[in-house]
């Protein structure tokens, strides 16, 4: 690979080296416009267009990202004695980019408790409404009764009234009725005593006629009285009746409402295991398949090492023995960097 990218020109002319890595050097380039892109920008949520930016700054964040990670898997196989100056340097540039997505990633998390919040804000603005319909037509209802009481007091009152000018009115007559007596006493007492008990057994005969009139008349009063309060007890019963029920309709009310609340956080609660479920198995899966990667590797790197070994020792002796492990090596190591490839392929 050509070491083009690994390097720039500074303004006096120097050669300026971005990271001892020359294969990272195009994804280390592209650190300071990232930085200057995205390190500290908030975005509004709220809105669509700003909202699609913060998504498309993400993904690009996480382009460069899993580039570099597809680099260091690229050039890890031929250059194992580098090994851990790649890994190293992978992890700090990592690190500089995870500290540029993990704020804008925050952001959108964020928005999305936000829009949680509001929607659990407008249910509750719309049970309050519910329970404020409801305290008006108890209100109506009490309103009605008390309309109803206050006409039977009017009649009462009315009831009242009448009976106090027919009490008047039977004085009046009483006064009058007394003073035709004692006119006809005085006119009748120069005449004979059988005309006297006459007209005597007469006038008393008149009075029981209207003493029994006030009587039944006393009666019907005392009836209509009675009415009246027992209409007022059954206007009482059938109010407490009103409330009962409507006492029974709202705790009712409240408790589907309850219940489906409970339901519908249960099937949430149900949907969000599963998914955690689905993306540890997911995560659990990528790490096995990284410890066989590097079980690999090692193989590599001690097949490597025996041959520099065999080498080292018997130069050029035996090159039968040689040539036929370097055939042996070389089929092993096609083989492990066929697999690599497909590797790096699924990432």
């Amino acid at each position: 690979m050509s070491n083009e990218n690994s390097v720039e020109e500074s303004k006096t002319g120097e050669v300026v080296q971005l990271t001892p890595i020359a294969e990272y050097s195009p994804i280390a380039a592209a650190l300071a416009r990232l930085e200057h892109d995205y390190k500290g920008v908030v975005y509004d949520l709220s809105d669509k267009e700003q909202k699609a930016m913060a998504i498309k700054a993400r993904a690009e964040l996480r382009n460069h990202r899993l580039a570099l990670e597809r680099k260091r898997v690229e050039i890890k196989a031929p250059a194992l004695q580098r090994m851990r100056e790649i890994d190293s340097e992978a992890k700090r540039i990592t690190e500089v980019i995870a500290t540029l997505e993990k704020p804008i990633d925050a952001q959108i998390k964020a928005e999305e408790r936000r829009i949680a919040e509001e929607k659990a804000e407008a249910e509750r603005i719309e049970r309050e409404k519910r329970e404020a319909e409801e305290r008006a037509r108890k209100e109506a209802e009490e309103a009605k009764l008390q309309a109803e009481r206050d006409a039977i007091e009017a009649e009462r009152r009315k009831l009242e009234e009448q009976q106090r000018a027919q009490r008047e009115a039977e004085e009046a007559a009483r006064r009058k009725i007394e003073e035709e007596q004692r006119a006809a006493r005085e006119k009748i007492e120069a005449e004979q005593r059988a005309a006297r008990e006459k007209a005597e057994a007469e006038e008393r005969e008149r009075r029981e006629r209207i003493e029994a009139e006030q009587r039944a008349e006393r009666e019907r009063q005392a009836a209509e009285r009675q009415r009246l309060r027992e209409q007022e007890e059954k206007l009482a019963a059938e109010r407490l009746a009103l409330e009962e029920e409507a006492r029974k309709r709202r705790e009712e009310q409240e408790a589907q409402e309850r219940s489906a609340r409970e339901a519908k956080e249960a099937a949430e609660r149900k949907v969000r295991e599963k998914k955690e479920a689905a993306e540890r198995a997911k995560r659990e899966a990528r790490e096995e398949k990284e410890r066989a990667k590097r079980r690999q590797e090692m193989l590599v790197e001690d097949a490597y090492e025996g041959l520099r070994i065999w080498h080292s020792n018997f130069g050029g002796q035996n090159l039968l023995g040689f040539k036929q492990i370097t055939k042996q090596i070389g089929d092993f190591l096609a083989k492990h960097d066929n697999g690599s490839g497909k590797e790096g392929q699924n990432d």
